[in-house]
């Protein structure tokens, strides 16, 4: 019993230092932080799947960077969706699109994405015609504290090269 009792004392230390380091990490990014966004420019972050776009939130570690440290507006009739993983129809996500998209595709996933975006229907779209499209691979986002903190070195990389 004192074995597991401290194994599981072992792991939670371990826990406790990655995520304090995880930490440290996004207030350095967040003190660091050099792309100036306009007042009012907005940003989506979605996964597209089974033909609905699931609304990312606000509150995840990819909410908190696109539109609190970064400073981004998640668009008006989207507001209402800001706790996530809300699905939205194609005719829906489009009636009021952003100006920046952060998508989160798998790597197979992510062709198909930006071959659907080449339709019409989407081509008025100010990410899309832009060229305003980051994706942060959804395997490593969400999968372990290793990928999470390779993410977020992809996505600052990334944000760092778009032009606003």
């Amino acid at each position: 019993m004192n074995t597991l009792r401290t194994i599981g004392d072992i792991v939670n230390r371990k826990t406790e230092a990655w995520i304090a380091k995880f930490e440290e990490k996004l207030q350095r990014i967040r003190d660091q932080i050099d792309v100036k966004i306009k007042p009012g420019t907005t940003a989506t972050s979605f996964i597209f799947y089974e033909g609905e776009f699931l609304i990312g939130g606000t509150d995840g570690t990819l909410g908190k960077l696109i539109y609190e440290d970064y400073g981004f507006e998640m668009p008006k009739n989207l507001k209402k969706f800001k706790d996530g993983d809300t699905g939205l129809s194609i005719e829906a996500f489009v009636a009021e699109p952003a100006d920046n998209f952060f998508t989160q595709m798998t790597e197979a996933e992510l062709p198909g994405l930006l071959e659907r975006f080449k339709e019409p229907l989407y081509q008025g779209i100010l990410a899309i015609k832009n060229n305003r499209i980051i994706n942060v691979f959804r395997e490593n986002w969400n999968y372990g504290p290793y990928l999470v903190d390779k993410a977020v070195d992809d996505l600052i990389a990334q944000m760092k090269n778009l032009q606003l």
